[in-house]
């Protein structure tokens, strides 16, 4: 049995209804009266929730996915300086951008041929982090782990 769900309004997460504050940004949530409660067919506070409908099951999304924000400028100079290595991947918690491309600037090191994809991805994702907005930073680069 699941309880009913409200959505924060500051992030857009679904808190359960008997919440105060909410999980994922930490916000106060307001005060429902027991009215509230009631008036929607609920039994009053600490009375047995019935379980939610079907309906509201289907409306319920999973969390907005929460990630340290990351500074823009500073990932920009890492792609720049230290790109072929990984380090702007890693600085971002996406290890696998990082570790492909380290394995790919080590190999290079002998033969060469990858070295130079390697260092063109690089340069055109430092232009790519410093050219986008905050938020266009933080949604693709962060959150989504896109490489482009």
């Amino acid at each position: 049995m699941q309880p009913p769900y409200r959505q924060c309004p500051e992030c857009k997460n679904y808190v359960a209804l008997e919440s105060v504050q909410c999980p994922i940004c930490e916000r106060a949530l307001p005060h429902l009266a027991p009215a509230a409660y009631q008036g929607q067919g609920y039994p009053p506070h600490g009375s047995a929730l019935p379980p939610t409908s079907y309906r509201l099951q289907q409306q319920l999304r999973p969390p907005v996915p929460v990630a340290k924000p990351r500074n823009k400028a500073l990932t920009g100079w890492l792609a720049l300086l230290l790109g072929p290595f990984g380090a702007h991947g890693f600085y971002m918690g996406n290890t696998s951008m990082g570790g492909v491309m380290l394995l790919l600037t080590l190999f290079g090191m002998f033969t060469l041929i990858p070295l130079i994809p390697v260092v063109a991805i690089s340069l055109v994702q430092a232009f790519q982090y410093w050219t986008s907005s905050e938020e266009e930073f933080y949604r693709k680069y962060v959150v989504e782990k896109r490489w482009f």
